[in-house]
């Protein structure tokens, strides 16, 4: 497997969980994210609240490996970014 520094997510955390992962994970160098709580399906009704997220890693490591940082949320998805 390709391992890669970059990466976009998509979460669906509350924002303490969030932030407790990213800011205190020792592999995570940068991160920046921005709440979705107005995004509008085509039926009109709202998807669920979540977060976009950009991380910059130490180390570089696979999709996999970078989608245990967020434990217990299967919805959490993640992207490289190249």
């Amino acid at each position: 497997m390709e391992r890669y520094r970059l990466f976009t997510l998509i979460t669906y955390l509350d924002r303490e969980q969030l932030y407790s992962i990213v800011s205190n994970h020792t592999n995570i160098r940068n991160y920046a994210f921005i709440f979705h709580d107005k995004d509008v399906k085509k039926d009109g009704k709202l998807f669920e609240p979540h977060f976009h997220l950009l991380l910059r890693l130490n180390n570089a490591c696979t999709v996999t490996a970078v989608q245990k940082y967020f434990p217990n949320k299967p919805n959490t998805f993640v992207e490289v970014i190249k």
